[in-house]
C-alpha cells in the first residue's frame, strides 16, 4: 500500500447544512435568471437605439454666395470652397471667417465645370473653371479666401454642334462667340497642377499646359 494521502484542512469547503444549502441554490438560480433577463433587455434597447439613429447631419457652417451656383470645388482645406455661378462669377468662401470672400467675374456666361488642386512644391491652391467661352486659373489664398487670376484662355467650340447649350437657370443660353456649341462638362487639373483637361458633351477633350508664376514652384526657405 502506498503512503496515505495528505489532506489540507485549509482547502476544505464547509457545506451549509440543510435547509440553508437549498435556499442558497434557489437564490443562485434566481440571480442567474435575473442577470440573463437584464442582459437580454439591454441588448434589445441597444438594438432599438441603433435602429433609430438619425442619418441627418446639420451643417457646421452656411456659406452664401451671390447668384445661382452651377458648380463648386474644394481646394483641400476644411471649410474652404470655390463656387461657379450662372452669372460667370468665381467665388471663394471660407467657414473660418464668414465675412471673408473672394469674387472674380472671369466668365461671360455660366461656369459649367470646375476643379481644384495644388502645386506640390509650395502647396499653393489652384482652381480651374470653364464656361462656354473661357478657361481660367485662379489662386486661392487660404487665410482670406482671396482669388488671384493666374491665366485666362479662350476655349474652342465643341465639335458636336448638336450638343446642348449652356443655361444659366433662367432660360438664357450661354454661347461662345455667338455659336450654339455645348459647354464644358468637366475640368480636371493634373496632380501637379501643370496641365488642365477640358471635356465637352461630345466627348472631345482639350488639354492645356498651365504656366504658373515661378514662385509657385520655389521651395519655401527653411
Amino acid at each position: 500500500m502506498g503512503p496515505p494521502r495528505l489532506w489540507d484542512p485549509a482547502g476544505a469547503v464547509d457545506k451549509l447544512p440543510q435547509p440553508y444549502r437549498m435556499i442558497d441554490k434557489l437564490l443562485a438560480e434566481i440571480l442567474d435568471k435575473a442577470l440573463d433577463e437584464i442582459s437580454k433587455k439591454a441588448d434589445e434597447r441597444r438594438q432599438q437605439r441603433l435602429a433609430n439613429i438619425e442619418n441627418k447631419f446639420a451643417p457646421h457652417a452656411l456659406l452664401v454666395s451671390d447668384g445661382e451656383a452651377t458648380c463648386f470645388a474644394t481646394p483641400g482645406i476644411a471649410g474652404l470652397v470655390v463656387v461657379g455661378t450662372s452669372r460667370g462669377d468665381v467665388i471663394a468662401l471660407t467657414a473660418r471667417d464668414l465675412e471673408a470672400s473672394g469674387t472674380d467675374r472671369a466668365h461671360d456666361g455660366p461656369v459649367t465645370a470646375m476643379d481644384a488642386g495644388h502645386t506640390p512644391t509650395t502647396g499653393a491652391k489652384v482652381v480651374a473653371s470653364a464656361s462656354a467661352g473661357h478657361l481660367t486659373l485662379h489662386e486661392v489664398v487660404v487665410k482670406t479666401a482671396q482669388l488671384n487670376l493666374l491665366a485666362k484662355v479662350a476655349l474652342p467650340p465643341d465639335p458636336d454642334h448638336d450638343a446642348p447649350q449652356c443655361s444659366d437657370g433662367g432660360g438664357h443660353q450661354g454661347r461662345s462667340q455667338g455659336s450654339s456649341n455645348g459647354c464644358p462638362v468637366s475640368v480636371s487639373l493634373s496632380p501637379n497642377a501643370g496641365h488642365v483637361a477640358v471635356c465637352y458633351p461630345s466627348g472631345a477633350v482639350c488639354v492645356y499646359a498651365a504656366q504658373l508664376p515661378p514662385s509657385f514652384y520655389l521651395s519655401p526657405a527653411v
